[in-house]
């Protein structure tokens, strides 16, 4: 063998394997997560802040836009708030499986909000595992947020 063809061939290999971990890296190849794990990027588990969180509203609608599904609702409003206070709202989507619940609960978001004293609400809805765009089965998760949550949200 040449010194050329192994000089060609090695670097195919590089460029070859380049494209792979690039690929990983962008989601196209599965395995993001692992390769993440294997070379220490993930980094240690975070903390929750021990800090009281606001008040919460929680309430339920029927919505036509997930096919009649009801659809229960919280809003944390940060520490000194109270429920019903005119404040700009960020809106938690949670993942698949999860729950309006899972933001406050696994993640802390909530207390996260009041150790920060961020001047905004908190507002997650249960969108079903169909993501938050139109379905064939189960309807539209992200227009139920933006034409029935956001609304029923601004008579608080």
């Amino acid at each position: 063998m040449s010194r050329r063809t192994l000089l060609v061939g090695g670097l195919g290999i590089v460029a070859a394997g380049a494209a792979g971990l690039a690929g990983v890296e962008e989601g196209v190849i599965p395995g993001r997560t692992t390769l993440h794990a294997v070379l220490g990027l993930n980094g240690e588990a975070g903390r929750i802040p021990d800090a009281e969180p606001g008040p919460k509203a929680e309430g339920s609608f029927v919505s036509s836009a997930r096919d009649g599904a009801t659809c229960a609702w919280t809003v944390s409003y940060p520490p000194g708030a109270a429920v019903g206070d005119p404040l700009p709202v960020a809106v938690v989507l949670h993942g698949y499986g999860g729950a309006r619940t899972t933001g406050f609960a696994k993640i802390g978001l909530d207390r996260f909000q009041a150790q920060a004293g961020s001047p905004f609400a908190l507002a997650s809805v249960d969108g079903g595992n169909g993501y938050w765009h139109p379905r064939a089965v189960g309807g539209d998760s992200g227009a139920m947020v933006v034409d029935e949550l956001l609304p029923a949200l601004s008579g608080l």
